[in-house]
């Protein structure tokens, strides 16, 4: 059954028609990593970026900043199942992204973006099916908001995500799908969107090189498509620990909370830490 020529729908009857290895139970800590997808720009991670803004949303616009990202997901709870990628996960995973002004004496925090995850993941080897709770809360910095006398509006975001991710070939990988959210802050913010993309070598089966293209459409920006292309390479690496050095261009609504309604336009090169 070919998911890549059929559709979204087919990928998750093919993903779980094939039968996980029955065993009752489940375990706590079961080890092993939650499935994730390297390209998109808001996945909790360990890494530090240097960012070039040929378009900004905040009131420095253009310049150099950086952005400094701290945060790990963990499988938690495997419900069944013969190996955790081989049956039903619950993880838990958090994360901050820090935004700062590298042209500044002080280093302004411009913003900072808290995630936080709670995955639900039926797994089928490489191909998994993705139901979670997600939190994002966002904060402008104090010196920034001293320096441009602009008030914190803050922005509050708790939503359900649904998606598919399925290996069409050795060497390719689709995902898709789409959240709502239920909760939000301010309340004129709207609560659809839709995330999809592909990954090329994403499990360095042949090269340590990887790369892909993510797309977020999100009502609240009026469903102006960010796209985030992405190329990586995996350095020191052992089994999935190790690090990675990445190279970023970023089109479309800011990724940053307190930002989102504005397009942006950014070059990155940053090294992520795989724990």
């Amino acid at each position: 059954m070919h998911c890549n020529y059929f559709g979204p729908l087919v990928c998750v009857i093919s993903l779980l028609s094939s039968p996980l290895t029955a065993q009752s139970g489940f375990r706590f800590f079961p080890g092993g990593d939650l499935p994730r997808v390297l390209v998109s720009p808001r996945i909790p991670h360990m890494g530090i970026r240097l960012i070039g803004v040929g378009k900004g949303a905040s009131g420095f616009q253009d310049g150099v900043e950086w952005e400094a990202n701290f945060g790990h997901g963990i499988p938690f709870l495997q419900f069944g199942g013969s190996t955790p990628d081989r049956s039903i996960v619950l993880g838990v995973s958090a994360g901050v992204f820090g935004r700062f002004a590298f042209e500044t004496k002080k280093r302004d925090l411009i913003s900072s973006d808290w995630v936080f995850t709670a995955p639900l993941f039926w797994r089928n080897g490489v191909n998994w099916l993705r139901v979670s709770y997600r939190h994002i809360s966002s904060h402008l910095g104090d010196d920034y908001i001293l320096r441009f006398g602009q008030n914190s509006e803050g922005y509050l975001r708790d939503d359900i995500d649904v998606t598919v991710y399925r290996q069409v070939t050795r060497s390719v990988g689709l995902y898709g799908g789409g959240n709502y959210a239920f909760n939000i802050d301010p309340n004129d913010n709207k609560r659809g969107a839709f995330n999809f993309g592909f990954q090329v070598n994403d499990l360095a089966v042949s090269t340590p090189w990887y790369g892909g293209v993510d797309v977020y459409l999100d009502e609240d920006s009026d469903w102006d498509p960010r796209l985030n292309l992405h190329l990586g390479r995996h350095a020191l690496r052992d089994g999935k620990r190790g690090l990675r050095f990445t190279f970023e261009m970023l089109i479309g609504p800011s990724p940053q909370g307190e930002f989102r309604r504005g397009n942006v336009f950014l070059l990155a090169t940053g090294l992520v830490v795989e724990l």
